[in-house]
């Protein structure tokens, strides 16, 4: 086969090919992005060159890496620098993970401070929990109020019976019973023997 039986199989290939729907397509829609690239690949040129006058203008790019120094806090880096940065690297999956669910508690949060209906339901929630408490501490509140008005009216001298006769009211009672066995549990669980 001579080199131009070859060039003509070459090209009746090529007519072939061209004779395709698909490919005439493509070759519109690369012909019709060959400006957009030209394009960007002139502005990569500019780039480029930019950066390279900056490297080799020696007082330009001293310019550049003082004034990126002075907006940096300073920072020596040494062995444990570098150990802590490789640390927090290996552990950054673990910290966006972390941050991921933290992120949806605080959009939750968010939601639920923004709707007034769940803040109103959060508000009588915490009022059914904290009503009975109030309820107690003015109750015994009330009680020691009224006990410290009877001692001060009761100027009577307490005797050895009314003292006999106090230990043996049940409340009293109850009372000493609590204090032993609080003792008794203290002992059992103190460390010190």
């Amino acid at each position: 086969m001579t080199m131009t039986e070859s060039t003509m199989d070459r090209s009746q290939e090529l007519l072939d090919a061209l004779g395709d729907a698909r490919l005439q397509q493509a070759l519109i829609t690369a012909l019709e992005k060959v400006p957009k690239m030209v394009e960007q690949y002139t502005a990569l040129e500019k780039t480029v060159d930019f950066i390279q006058e900056v490297v080799s203008d020696r007082a330009s790019a001293s310019y550049l890496i003082e004034g990126i120094q002075s907006d940096l806090p300073d920072v020596t880096l040494n062995r444990d620098t570098l150990s802590a940065i490789l640390m927090l690297m290996d552990k950054l999956p673990k910290l966006v993970e972390t941050l991921s669910a933290l992120e949806k508690f605080m959009d939750l949060g968010q939601a639920v401070l923004n709707d007034k209906e769940s803040i109103n339901h959060l508000m009588n929630g915490a009022k059914d929990l904290v009503e009975p408490i109030q309820t107690k501490v003015k109750s015994t509140l009330s009680m020691v109020e009224e006990a410290k008005e009877r001692a001060k009216e009761d100027s009577s001298p307490v005797t050895v019976f009314a003292m006999l006769k106090l230990l043996k009211d049940p409340n009293v009672q109850y009372g000493f019973h609590f204090v032993k066995a609080l003792v008794s549990v203290m002992s059992e669980r103190s460390p010190i023997r």
